[in-house]
């Protein structure tokens, strides 16, 4: 969780193959290494309640969470992915409805679901993790995601 760390602060790693030096810093030391403001969202270096162009991280977040576990965690029918229907907007308007957030004007109110989504995706509560990179399926084998008393497989 960003905001934690009040100093500089570096772990020696010497039972490895190689001398390891990790770094724990307060602030944005490494920005650099994110590739865009949207991953910087989606890692919890920037402040969501700040954000204002929230589509290009929702987009991030639907790419890297299946369809099936976004339908159970919000309790929303979602439209087929790959379809031009399944959009971060079309998204975050339908977990709006859901929740009952609407503007003045009646519109399902996007920015207010895509601030939830973001927190849920920066505190875990949807989970989703990065594969090692020597990941392969023949060495390491499947890899199943479960939750919501529910199995599915993931594509390596």
């Amino acid at each position: 969780m960003p905001g934690k760390t009040k100093h500089f602060q570096t772990l020696l790693l010497e039972n490895t193959e190689r001398d390891i030096c990790l770094v724990d810093c307060p602030g944005l030391v490494f920005p650099s290494f994110a590739n865009s403001k949207a991953e910087m969202y989606c890692c919890g270096v920037l402040p969501i309640q700040n954000i204002t162009e929230y589509v290009s991280p929702c987009s991030l977040i639907l790419a890297r969470i299946s369809k099936r576990v976004l339908q159970s965690f919000y309790k929303v029918t979602l439209p087929a992915e790959g379809t031009r229907e399944y959009t971060a907007r079309s998204v975050l308007s339908l977990v709006a409805m859901k929740k009952g957030w609407v503007t003045g004007s009646s519109n399902p109110d996007v920015a207010r679901a895509a601030k939830r989504v973001l927190t849920d995706y920066t505190t875990g509560a949807v989970v989703f993790c990065h594969l090692r990179p020597d990941h392969s399926l023949e060495k390491h084998g499947p890899v199943a995601q479960s939750g919501f008393n529910d199995k599915f497989e993931l594509e390596a």
